[in-house]
């Protein structure tokens, strides 16, 4: 089995970001998003760990 590739999605508008999560996940990614751009790009940031969306 292949490791599954990972995207983050970076999106300020809640029900944009979780529809393009679900449909990439459905895709077969591992998608992680959170709504603030800076929060996004930095490794370790609370907002990467809490805004995960799950289906």
């Amino acid at each position: 089995m292949t490791p599954m590739s990972r995207v983050l999605v970076i999106e300020d508008e809640t029900s944009f970001a979780d529809a393009l999560a679900e449909g990439l996940r459905h895709d077969g990614f591992e998608v992680e998003t959170v709504a603030d751009g800076l929060l996004g790009w930095t490794p370790g940031s609370p907002a990467r760990s809490t805004r995960s969306c799950s289906t």
